[in-house]
């Protein structure tokens, strides 16, 4: 069995990056909802237009049928969706499984299905997003997406220790279970700025004789998850 430790020593790398943008970053999940909008990537600039996605998870076993996702980009407040995408009959979503829908087929990830065909391109703006049920038109699950240039103030910081031109340390309980990031300035605390913030996790699988070599379905590659959170 792998102990707490050794499975933290595998997240390498942290970044904390805090919303510059004063725009809505709220977002509302239907109580006991099936599925849910777990990741959205919008492209870096307007030569990368190809390069988005919207991608959901089933949190119980899901039937697609009836479901459509709708886009709009952000207008003081007041967004004009259109159609992203409707989902074809037949597609079923096992619990805990994944799907991602884009415009054009990039690198494929295991465990995520796919789905080609994408009616409304996404734009690097604030995009906001919305998943239905067509059957009484009822609001599943909506957030709002910031770009990459709305954030700002990235601090990196490996688990455990201060690194070079760091200013932040990730402090692990002893099952694994939990964190507490600090911030610092020199050495005192620092206050944290109300806004939104998007915090990303690297876990490596593989780092060398420091601890078992793991894999999923024999796949050592790196993963990142990111965990977006607002603060008041």
């Amino acid at each position: 069995m792998i102990g707490a430790e050794q499975i933290f020593l595998n997240f390498f790398t942290h970044l904390l990056q805090i919303l510059a943008s004063t725009a809505a970053v709220s977002q509302s999940l239907k109580p006991a909802a099936a599925l849910k909008i777990s990741n959205v990537h919008l492209p870096i600039s307007s030569t990368n237009s190809g390069d988005y996605w919207v991608e959901l998870i089933a949190l119980e076993e899901t039937i697609l049928d009836g479901y459509i996702i709708e886009v709009a980009e952000d207008s003081q407040g007041n967004p004009s969706f259109k159609e992203y995408v409707t989902f074809p009959q037949g597609i079923v979503l096992e619990e805990g499984r994944r799907i991602r829908i884009s415009q054009i087929q990039g690198d494929k990830e295991k465990g995520v299905k796919y789905l080609l065909g994408a009616k409304t391109p996404l734009t690097p703006k604030i995009t906001w997003i919305r998943l239905l049920k067509i059957n009484g038109y009822e609001l599943v699950h909506q957030k709002v997406v910031q770009p990459d240039a709305n954030y700002s103030d990235t601090i990196i910081s490996h688990v455990g220790a201060i690194v070079s031109g760091s200013d932040a340390l990730l402090l692990p309980n002893l099952d694994g279970t939990r964190a507490l990031l600090a911030l610092r300035d020199q050495t005192t605390g620092v206050n944290i700025p109300s806004g939104g913030y998007r915090l990303t996790f690297d876990f490596s699988r593989n780092i060398g004789s420091q601890a078992p070599i793991l894999s999923e379905t024999g796949d050592t590659m790196s993963e990142s998850v990111t965990l977006q959170f607002i603060i008041t």
